[in-house]
């Protein structure tokens, strides 16, 4: 015999049976022994990230930083010079790069009688007329070209300071052309066809004295240079026959540029309007300069009557924005009253769409047949067009009556989860009314977002110009270049420094993500609130968002996670992109149609990636917020959850999705056309400016309430679910569901 019990517990008598009595009550957000700070760890980790992308930029001062991004904006020639500067300024180590005009080993020798000619090298020509043959040769050119690259050719280097770009590349000028430097600034004489780097006249002068047995005087290309460093067609053909075979490499220094099409003042090169405005001179020819007058004044006249009309009509405008809102809230209303109707008209209307056509292009396939078989009555042969007709009809036909079939079976297998979606439409339309909050939380997290991307892009982009300047791309990388003993280059990447400034792109991807997985949660937050509450009303739901707020701060942890998650795929996806432009830059990547596709695949497959991890960590968080547990257990749940269901789950989203997308449509569509249709009965003219205004408006305040609409949904489907399966047993025990309306009857 087992002991009694010391401390018996005494029931209190009650007249009614034991299967009438109340069932106690419970909520999973009234615990509040489940709402504790949950994944500690995780927040921790997550702070600490912030602290060591705080510590990168302190401790590389990345602030004194900016005058790096105003390098980008200078002028580099083709050689890649800083326009303007003496070797010494010069930020890219391979500067003055020659192989632009030495361009054969043949000319070597010769290149290196005129360099030590003009800048006085002392060096042993002699070691490049059988050049490639020994490897001290390549160690002494390579040496060669370096000493020749640290000298400067001349001593008013900071005269050619203006960037002049064609399409063959960029070149150092003097600044003598009109001022002050404006649009039409940068356009030599007509008649000019070719540009010449600052080192030409040097080098001409010195093969001229060379092959006339002269001492180092210089002087006879000054006659040529009547303008700049510009050179006509016949003054370029002149030049070419007075230098010999020899030293016609020396022409390599110029590149053409297309003649002038009209008789006056060329106007198709104009200044780069960015390096303007912080004083760098700088000049590229415009495309297609023979219409650029005209469409330049087309399009200042249509600027200025497309902000003359908008600031005219900004009443309309307002109307059309607002009776897109309107809108919204009339579908909205519909839906919340007619949405199973509207969804069973479609369902049908669909069915009996391919029914009819199916049925039309198989009646249609019997004529032709019946035809085809007169045909052969009478006349004892077959029509070949017509039995290929006869085939595409009914094949066709026989496809969509396929087709119209498997879509019955499934309206039939997912019959119960049409209802619930139309249940889940209906409820959120409801819960919107109860807690009109939720539209407000999003602004508030776009001031935390903006302010977060313009901290942290601001940052990682000052680390990113603690870089190496390479001039022939314009960019900053984290390749160092040095030279070994024996002359050649050697690139190493610097490990550190990439890592550093991944690091900070990859805290701006994640605080965005965050900020915005903090949104969700509130969001969601207020809904369950809503969902477990048995009066849902306003008072019922007073201080809702008071305890959404504390809520989301104790689960700052579970955010991290989920935030983290999505931030790593979407950076994958980043790096990739990164990856493959600087391949196609070094045209490394193949253009066969194989390497296209597979680099669309891949793009797509990560991209479905990203969205399929988002989907699993938004309803992770709606696990969160109704259970109150950290981010292992919320996602142990979630995805029970979701996979037991997962056709289920998908065909609810889809459907909800897609009558949401038509209210996007329609709402857009009306806030534009009521604009439209009030300024026509104003001014009886169609004006395109403030109606266009007035629909991309119209779009991006649909998609705002939209996607909180969508949020709403899932977030209420997601209780559902919740309800159906982890509180059977309490429903079990006599506890009255929570779920409202329709949706009670169903789990």
């Amino acid at each position: 015999m087992g002991k009694k019990d010391k401390n018996p517990v005494i029931q209190p008598a009650t007249d009614k049976p034991t299967s009438e009595q109340a069932a106690p009550e419970y909520s999973p957000i009234a615990d509040k022994s489940k709402r504790k700070c949950r994944d500690i760890f995780c927040l921790l980790l997550f702070t600490a990230f912030w602290g060591l992308c705080f510590a990168i930029c302190i401790y590389h001062k990345v602030w004194d930083n900016s005058a790096h991004a105003k390098l980008m904006l200078e002028p580099h020639d083709r050689l890649r010079r800083r326009c303007g500067h003496d070797h010494a300024d010069q930020q890219d180590m391979l500067a003055a790069d020659f192989s632009k005009v030495v361009t054969d080993s043949k000319d070597f020798s010769n290149f290196c009688d005129l360099a030590k000619q003009i800048n006085s090298l002392t060096v042993n020509c002699g070691l490049f007329s059988t050049i490639g043959n020994t490897k001290e040769e390549l160690i002494a050119a390579r040496q060669f070209f370096k000493q020749v690259s640290e000298v400067t050719s001349n001593s008013d280097k900071a005269l050619y300071m203006v960037g002049f770009k064609t399409n063959s590349g960029k070149h150092c000028i003097k600044d003598i052309l009109k001022s002050p430097l404006v649009a039409t600034a940068c356009n030599p004489p007509n008649d000019m066809e070719y540009v010449c780097d600052s080192d030409f006249e040097a080098y001409y002068d010195a093969a001229i004295d060379k092959v006339n047995s002269l001492p180092p005087t210089g002087g006879h290309l000054a006659a040529y240079l009547t303008f700049n460093q510009f050179l006509k067609a016949d003054q370029y053909e002149h030049l070419s026959d007075t230098l010999p075979a020899k030293y016609r490499f020396v022409l390599n220094f110029c590149t053409a540029i297309p003649k002038g099409t009209t008789l006056t003042d060329r106007a198709d090169f104009s200044t780069d309007t960015v390096p303007a405005t912080f004083g760098i001179k700088s000049c590229s020819q415009i495309m297609f300069a023979g219409q650029f007058k005209e469409v330049s004044t087309l399009v200042g006249n249509f600027a200025e009557n497309f902000v003359s009309q908008i600031t005219d009509q900004y009443a309309a405008m307002c109307i059309g924005l607002a009776a897109c809102l309107l809108f919204m809230i009339i579908y909205f209303i519909f839906l919340r009253f007619f949405v199973g109707l509207l969804i069973w008209i479609t369902i049908i209307g669909a069915l009996g769409g391919l029914a009819v056509l199916a049925a039309y292009l198989l009646y249609q396939g019997k004529k032709v047949k019946d035809q085809n078989q007169v045909s052969l009555d009478y006349f004892g042969y077959v029509d070949i067009l017509l039995s290929k007709y006869q085939k595409y009809y009914e094949g066709f036909g026989w496809t969509i009556v396929a087709i119209d079939v498997v879509c019955l079976i499934v309206v039939l297998i997912f019959f119960k989860t049409i209802r619930i979606a139309t249940a889940v439409i209906k409820q959120a339309m409801s819960a919107i009314g109860k807690v009109p909050v939720i539209f407000i939380f999003p602004i508030f997290t776009l001031i935390f977002v903006i302010a977060h991307l313009f901290w942290s892009m601001m940052a990682a982009y000052m680390f990113y110009l603690t870089g190496t300047y390479d001039a022939s791309m314009n960019a900053y990388n984290f390749e160092t270049k040095t030279r070994d003993a024996e002359g050649l280059v050697v690139y190493t990447w610097d490990y550190w420094g990439s890592t550093k400034f991944a690091v900070l792109v990859f805290g701006c991807i994640w605080g965005a993500f965050f900020f915005y997985a903090l949104l969700e949660f509130n969001i969601s937050m207020m809904v369950v609130q809503w969902y477990f509450n048995r009066e849902r009303t306003r008072k019922s739901l007073k201080g809702s968002m008071k305890r959404s707020v504390l809520y989301g701060l104790k689960s700052l942890g579970t955010l991290a996670v989920t935030s983290f998650i999505t931030s790593f795929f979407f950076f994958i996806r980043l790096v990739f992109e990164y990856v493959l432009k600087r391949m196609e830059r070094a045209n490394k990547v193949g253009n066969s149609k194989v390497v296209k596709a597979a680099i669309w695949v891949t793009r797509c497959c990560l991209a479905c990636i990203q969205k399929i991890v988002e989907w699993f960590n938004r309803n992770i968080q709606v696990y969160a917020a109704i259970s109150g547990d950290g981010y292992c257990k919320s996602m142990k749940g979630a995805v029970k959850l979701l996979m037991a269901k997962i056709f289920a789950n998908l065909f609810a989203k889809g459907l909800s999705t897609f009558f949401l997308f038509i209210g996007k449509v329609f709402a857009t569509a009306v806030g534009a056309t009521v604009c439209g249709a009030i300024i026509y009965a104003k001014t009886k003219q169609i004006m395109f400016a403030p109606t266009i205004f007035t629909l991309v408006g119209s779009f991006f305040l649909s998609y705002y309430v939209i996607e909180i609409v969508k949020l709403v949904i899932d977030t209420i489907y997601f209780c559902f679910l919740y309800e159906e399966t982890y509180m059977m047993r309490e429903r079990e025990g006599g506890l009255k569901p929570y779920a409202p309306g329709d949706l009670a009857k169903l789990l």
